[in-house]
């Protein structure tokens, strides 16, 4: 058996993907806002809202459908060799009859005729998605590479955007810098993954066997890009490119905020399918220790992010988004329960093979925002996309909840549920009392940003030491183990 890479390694490369996941946008994106008009940033995501229906046609879930059933077979060399060209097959074929179908789609459908271009170059991106294989490194757990090359391929995509994007004529610029950058990575991908295993284009009986346990990934797919992307879609055609230039500032931040969590839940799934078929003490004592470490920061994220929204969008994209507020702090809330769903249905429920019990709950979750998106979108615009979505989550951690019931207390810790709740409300506290202080200390809008951050954060580990958090303590021990091995190599 082949030795088993660190989860405190991926953990940090996945930590280091993800924070450049927010550094680089928090470099480009301001740029990008205040570069580009508010209906022309609407109409990009619109676009790209589109195309999201055959990304997912295309991709036809194989990408969770492989890392759950490679895990299992990874060191099994001929029988993963097979599975690996299999899936990558499989992903072309799909690929280009989503390719096919967007293109009659675009054709003949009227109303997106002012589209067409943006969307014929968006969609480029389906051709290439299938050289991502993504999922063969999530199975081989190699998140050093998959780390190292997005951080190259981000700083050669944002010396582009300041080269060619320098006012609002360079719209379609901007779009072929997102096409190619993303198309980059996946050839990357691909190239390096022959170094582990010769991955070609196959055709075998065998992948029948495969399409018929892939379609209850894809069913899942399906809603779950439904209720993640129908609301910019309905926005789109029931209010403006304005409202959704709004409404996609919003999620931007909402989107990096719950990209940093659910990262942390990539990086385990893997190990968590490998011990739910083999070790079950060992499943039982990770799953507890993910959903316990994920409570402890998701919660006084999702508070804070709520109480700096104006502040955020402020410094993000500039005032002239400032509406984009409103919907932010609404969409602050659904972070708890988007992450925590997350974990039930991919890293729990999908473990231990009860796909199908996924699939009906993001059906429903999906059925709910879609209903609810024609009442709310009219009425509300922005903002009632944004409450749909916190409905759409609550409803998905609430069915993956239900159908855990029984087995609960084996993954939950009272204690530190009991520690974060104690924590963020003294952190509230503190917020509010050192505001206005702060604001006749200095009139700089970043100061004021940096030190509310600064005091909320210290304010919530001070507590969580007081009331002996055993989570923070392993933490911290970790740390510092790491840290005297580092003297000891030194």
């Amino acid at each position: 058996m082949k030795k088993e890479k660190s989860i405190i390694k991926n953990s940090l490369y996945s930590s280091i993907k993800t924070m450049s996941a927010i550094l680089f946008p928090l470099i480009t994106y301001p740029y990008v806002t205040r570069v580009l008009d508010v209906d022309q940033l609407g109409a990009v995501n619109f676009g790209n809202s589109i195309i999201s229906y055959f990304l997912l046609l295309g991709s036809f879930g194989i990408n969770e459908y492989a890392v759950r059933s490679g895990a299992r077979i990874r060191n099994n060399e001929e029988k993963f060799k097979s599975f690996c060209s299999q899936m990558f097959s499989l992903n072309i074929f799909f690929s280009i009859a989503a390719y096919v179908g967007l293109t009659v789609i675009i054709c003949k459908i009227n109303y997106l005729n002012n589209y067409r271009l943006m969307i014929g170059i968006l969609g480029i991106a389906i051709l290439f998605a299938p050289f991502a294989i993504e999922w063969f490194y999530s199975i081989m757990e190699n998140f050093q590479y998959i780390t190292v090359r997005t951080i190259a391929i981000q700083a050669v995509s944002t010396v582009l955007l300041f080269i060619f994007v320098r006012d609002k004529g360079d719209i379609y610029n901007y779009v072929m810098i997102l096409v190619i950058s993303g198309g980059l990575g996946n050839f990357f991908n691909f190239f390096h993954s022959r170094k582990c295993v010769k991955i070609n284009l196959t055709f075998t009986k065998d992948m029948l066997a495969h399409v018929n346990s892939l379609k209850f990934f894809f069913i899942n797919s399906i809603a779950s890009t439904i209720y993640l992307n129908s609301d910019v879609t309905l926005l789109g055609i029931f209010c403006s490119d304005y409202s959704v230039g709004l409404y996609s500032v919003a999620t931007k931040i909402y989107s990096i905020v719950k990209q940093v969590f659910n990262s942390i839940v990539i990086t385990i799934i893997p190990r968590i399918a490998f011990y739910a078929a083999n070790n079950k003490e060992e499943y039982y004592k990770i799953t507890k220790k993910i959903f316990s470490f994920i409570i402890l920061f998701s919660i006084p994220s999702s508070v804070g992010l709520f109480l700096l929204r104006k502040e955020i969008v402020s410094l993000i994209a500039g005032d002239k988004y400032m509406q984009a507020s409103t919907s932010l702090g609404i969409l602050a809330f659904a972070i708890v329960f988007a992450v925590l769903a997350n974990i039930f249905a991919n890293g729990i429920l999908v473990a231990l093979g009860k796909e199908k019990m996924v699939v009906r709950a993001t059906i429903v979750s999906a059925l709910v925002n879609v209903f609810a998106n024609f009442i709310m979108i009219p009425a509300f615009q922005d903002k009632g996309a944004a409450i749909t979505t916190l409905m759409a989550e609550m409803c998905m951690l609430l069915f993956s909840w239900y159908y855990l019931k029984d087995t609960l207390t084996l993954y939950i810790d009272k204690k530190n549920i009991k520690d974060v709740v104690l924590s963020t409300f003294v952190m509230i506290l503190a917020f509010f009392i050192t505001e206005n202080l702060l604001k006749l200390l200095t009139s700089s809008m970043v100061i004021q940003l940096v030190l509310e951050i600064i005091i909320s954060i210290c304010t919530y580990i001070a507590v969580l030491f007081i009331v002996r958090n055993q989570i923070l303590k392993s933490i911290v021990n970790l740390i510092e183990e790491k840290i005297e091995r580092y003297k000891e190599v030194l």
